[in-house]
């Protein structure tokens, strides 16, 4: 009988899985498309201002999964299709979140004045809004029905196309180009808040950090470091080297999107269907994560070569005058990102065993070796130095989070 179960199990949990690559696809495309609108249709300098905000909403999201969605996900994939109240307090701190943070970039951006003031407060408005239709998103997850996720994410892409092309639009500054994102995601919030029949409970916002606290925050410290690294390369390479060395690590990391996306999927699909496979078994557990950290790898490390490989036409269309300078650092920064690649399916086996302390421990000493390593590269051969400095630091990393996870089944 219990064979029967997990042989039907399996297909449901391909299904769950390719629902949620599609998700991410769809969450990366709306990314994309909204940043290319922007740069063609904007002057330097206001591409620059939305910038700002667009970096501004992505330390509020991270923050946001780590504190709200993130112990949903862990803590609550097996039991939260039946009991919906975890679900709901987790919307409600998301919505919480983004209020607070929020109204601080709005009052930064009353302080700050000028040109960035506008786009600081319509950032501010527009954020509970952002974050509640991620945190719908994750919510999916965890009910096991990333398919709902998936269509929150087509809604938001759909309203974005009649926002930046329809007869109303207007693209022309980053506050309207703010606006018209801002208000489509929290549309396309609300919607999927009726499609799930489901809403955030603000009340029991701070019972769900306090609940949670021996996750939330170490997941918090993690995604500042692990995200914050190889900005700080980039910046002291453009310090040492130059704009244009900083522009070819920057170029080479764009062509690297496609397995980045397929890695931020595999954290969405993975915790919460080993968090379900180890209530059966361990064993489980430990298997599909060394497989999931090697394939990782493998796929990284071949796209890198790829994209290496690709025809100066085609680089030359994605990245104009900065091809040359990232196909020659193509091959050690794809090693590099293989190497984060494997530490991320690690870090997943982590996060299903709500092991947030090993995890944090992995990734401290980790992003300060990456750090040490690009810099002192950068130093020595600017763009190419820093991406071979990369290489050894990111596979240490690896070794780290390997080496908690295997602690960690082993604590079981």
């Amino acid at each position: 009988m219990t064979s029967g179960i997990a042989g039907r199990s399996r297909p449901l949990a391909a299904r769950r899985a390719a629902w949620t690559i599609v998700d991410q696809f769809l969450s990366a495309a709306t990314n994309l498309g909204v940043g290319v609108v922007v740069a063609r249709h904007t002057s330097a300098d206001e591409y620059g201002v939305f910038g700002v905000a667009f970096a501004a909403y992505a330390v509020a999201l991270g923050i946001s999964r780590a504190l709200a969605t993130d112990p949903l996900v862990v803590r609550y994939s097996t039991t939260a299709g039946v009991d919906r109240r975890p679900v709901r307090a987790a919307l409600g701190t998301a919505l919480v979140i983004g209020g607070a943070l929020g109204a601080l970039g709005a009052i930064a951006g009353l302080l700050v004045g000028g040109h960035l003031a506008t786009t600081l407060v319509i950032t501010g408005l527009v954020l509970p809004g952002l974050l509640l239709q991620d945190a719908l998103r994750y919510a999916a997850f965890a009910e096991g029905r990333p398919s709902m996720a998936a269509r929150n994410d087509a809604l938001w892409l759909l309203l974005l196309v009649v926002a930046f092309v329809g007869p109303a639009r207007d693209v022309s500054t980053a506050a309207a180009c703010l606006v018209g994102w801002g208000l489509s995601g929290a549309v396309a919030g609300l919607s999927t808040i009726a499609m799930m029949r489901i809403g955030p409970s603000l009340v029991v916002a701070a019972a769900w950090l306090r609940d949670h606290r021996d996750l939330g925050p170490r997941f918090a410290i993690e995604f500042v470091l692990t995200s914050g690294g190889f900005q700080l390369v980039l910046f002291a390479t453009a310090s040492i080297a130059g704009y244009a060395d900083a522009g070819a690590l920057r170029g080479s990391s764009v062509l690297l999107g496609p397995v980045t996306v397929l890695s931020a999927g595999a954290m969405a699909a993975a915790v919460p269907e080993l968090v379900r496979a180890r209530q059966r078994s361990s064993a489980n557990v430990r298997t599909a994560v060394m497989l999931l950290a090697g394939g990782l790898a493998v796929v990284t490390a071949a796209w890198g070569v790829v994209a290496r490989l690709l025809p100066d036409r085609v680089g030359e269309a994605l990245l104009g005058d900065t091809w040359p300078a990232a196909r020659s650092i193509m091959i050690p920064l794809g090693i590099a990102a293989a190497g984060n690649a494997a530490a991320t399916g690690f870090a997943i086996g982590l996060r299903s065993l709500a092991a947030a302390r090993r995890s944090l421990a992995a990734a401290a000493p980790a992003v300060v070796l990456v750090i040490v390593g690009g810099v002192t590269g950068a130093v020595i051969d600017g763009s190419r130095g820093a991406a071979i400095g990369m290489i050894a630091p990111t596979w240490i990393g690896a070794a780290l989070f390997g080496r908690q996870f295997r602690l960690a089944v082993r604590s079981i």
